[in-house]
């Protein structure tokens, strides 16, 4: 407010005033007795010059605008430190920043490996194959405040290999290896590796939610589906191959490997010779 030398309040409209910071203020406003101002987010001083009709100086003074005061992060509280989930089960990690009146709150969340479980930045994670990791769940305000969290995802789905001649079905874990030869026939004596996809509780899940693929197709390809719950491999030459087991998510369900070996080439009798052909 603008007061005469009676300590009166005037017209603060026939005075002018003029900002060495402008940046600061959105807006500068007389409102009849009053001179207002609307600063911005910015922090800062700038320099108030006032001036009355004649162009004389009449008062300068400072207005500083500084941020609230920033109150470190101290400490990350978790509900849980351990997660144990099946493959696409999904949930949220509950964190705490301590303390309540930390200016900032964020966190970060990293797997250690992302191919077992993904993260997302509100904390939201999805579990993708079976494994053991770990989540780092850390400050953002640069306290490097960091806590972690233990990681166990299992498989939901059970793989087999069924159809080996003179064997049972065969469970296959994660990474295992499997060797045959290029000679390998299954039960119905057809060049193919045939697996089935089972709940834990043992009853036969729909082959077609299932997609396999395989690292090199010259060795083993992927069979188109029949509609009989098998997903098959067809044996086509000798090498080595990654195959990857899906659902129609993306997730992966299963990575193992298969070795096949160049078997070895039988060569019929055609002929025989004798030395003679009479004893006597």
């Amino acid at each position: 407010a603008f007061y005469n030398s009676a300590d009166k309040i005037v017209d603060p409209s026939s005075y002018t005033w003029t900002l060495s910071n402008p940046d600061l203020f959105t807006s500068v406003q007389a409102n009849g007795t009053h001179i207002a101002f609307t600063h911005t987010e910015k922090t800062g001083s700038s320099l108030v010059t006032v001036k009355d009709a004649s162009g004389k100086t009449v008062r300068t003074f400072t207005i500083t605008i500084t941020g609230p005061e920033n109150v470190p992060a101290t400490d990350i509280s978790l509900s849980a430190s351990n997660i144990a989930a099946k493959v696409a089960d999904t949930g949220k990690i509950n964190a705490t920043v301590a303390p309540s009146t930390a200016t900032n709150k964020n966190l970060t969340y990293t797997p250690a490996d992302p191919s077992i479980i993904s993260v997302d930045a509100n904390g939201n994670w999805t579990a993708k194959k079976a494994g053991t990791t770990t989540i780092a769940v850390a400050t953002a305000d640069g306290s490097n405040i960091t806590k972690t969290i233990t990681v166990n995802v299992s498989e939901s789905v059970v793989v087999k290999q069924e159809n080996i001649p003179n064997y049972p079905a065969d469970v296959i874990t994660e990474g295992k290896n499997i060797y045959i030869d290029t000679a390998f026939t299954n039960t119905f004596n057809s060049h193919d590796m045939n697996f089935r996809e089972y709940d834990t509780a043992g009853n036969v899940l729909n082959g077609s939610d299932y997609i396999y693929t395989s690292s090199d197709t010259s060795v083993l390809a992927p069979k188109p589906d029949q509609g009989d719950n098998w997903n098959r491999l067809a044996v086509v030459g000798a090498g080595t191959a990654t195959i990857t087991v899906k659902d129609k998510a993306g997730n992966t369900i299963r990575t193992f490997i298969v070795h096949v070996a160049q078997a070895a080439t039988t060569v019929p009798v055609t002929d025989i010779s004798l030395d003679a052909s009479n004893i006597t």
